[in-house]
């Protein structure tokens, strides 16, 4: 494939988003991870395509680790299920900036979420990622 533009011309780095600001982005993607966390909880992933500020329009960004709480027993000690309920904190805070009460991450498809980034050192370049969600 011919490409349209030269990668002579193409920057070697991304510029670093502006960490002061109110994102609003469209969660495109909701993504389960097939392993395990070091904990042994499941997890997830979501990629945002921002909508405002306008500058960063259309652009992507992801939460690579929201963890999905284990389901509650009636054997577990009420400390034990005070435990586990919190391990969904991230994801009961993407929900509720959503306004979406899900009882499957499908259905978070398509919400739109307020939240904040960092731009934080991955393999050595500058990257912005989620940092929390507004609700």
């Amino acid at each position: 494939m011919k490409l349209p533009v030269s990668t002579d011309q193409l920057p070697l780095e991304t510029e670093p988003w502006d960490d002061s600001v109110v994102y609003h982005g469209l969660l495109k993607a909701f993504n389960i991870s097939s392993k395990l966390d070091k904990n042994g909880n499941n997890y997830g992933s979501v990629e945002f395509e921002v909508l405002e500020p306008e500058e960063k329009r259309g652009r992507k960004i992801t939460d690579n680790y929201i963890s999905i709480p284990p389901e509650i027993d009636d054997t577990m000690s009420d400390r034990q299920k005070k435990a586990m309920l919190e391990l969904g904190v991230r994801l009961a805070r993407l929900a509720a900036s959503c306004k979406i009460s899900a009882e499957d991450t499908d259905d978070l498809i398509g919400g739109e979420a307020s939240f904040t980034i960092k731009n934080e050192e991955y393999q050595g370049r500058i990257l912005p990622k989620i940092a929390e969600y507004l609700i």
